[in-house]
């Protein structure tokens, strides 16, 4: 993995939807170069605050949101949501899922989530985490990470061994 570094100064969120549309990975399901699922934004400073996450999905995706609070949700909560998953609810509605504290998440919740993810596809997902490590592999290999900006306050990406990056000749 390495961290690719923006020259632009400053959070840009179409700066962000450039990298994730750009990125490929290979799909288990199709073996074949696919858009990545979505986007985790690593937050330093544990706030509550993820307006602007939100306000991605909205604004650059256009689309709704529907946040879950990942630390409080029980077993129930998870067979719930799994179902609006399995029934194409976010296609039909338009909807980014946004999974809060995500690395709080048990294994198997990651397994659980990463599958969904596969199913639902790209722009579907937005996911927050403290430590991006913590999240397992199959989970972010369909991840854009945007690590949030250096010292020098220029957008940090984390560029994984399992994806490609299309450029556009034009």
């Amino acid at each position: 993995m390495k961290v690719i570094t923006t020259t632009e100064l400053g959070y840009r969120p179409h700066s962000i939807d450039n990298f994730f549309s750009s990125l490929r990975m290979t799909s288990t399901i199709s073996r074949k170069r696919e858009p990545l699922s979505g986007v985790c934004f690593q937050i330093l400073n544990h706030s509550k605050d993820t307006d602007w996450i939100e306000d991605f999905g909205h604004d650059v995706w256009s689309n709704g949101v529907m946040t879950f609070e990942v630390p409080d949700m029980s077993a129930a909560a998870w067979r719930d949501f799994e179902g609006l998953i399995l029934d194409g609810y976010a296609v039909s509605h338009k909807l980014s899922f946004f999974m809060h504290l995500m690395d709080q998440a048990d294994v198997a919740e990651q397994c659980r989530l990463a599958e969904m993810m596969e199913i639902e596809g790209s722009h579907s997902w937005l996911i927050s985490v403290q430590d991006h490590r913590k999240l397992i592999p199959e989970l972010l290999r369909q991840l854009c990470v945007y690590l949030g900006t250096d010292e020098r306050d220029c957008m940090q990406f984390l560029a994984q061994e399992e994806h490609t990056i299309q450029v556009d000749s034009n």
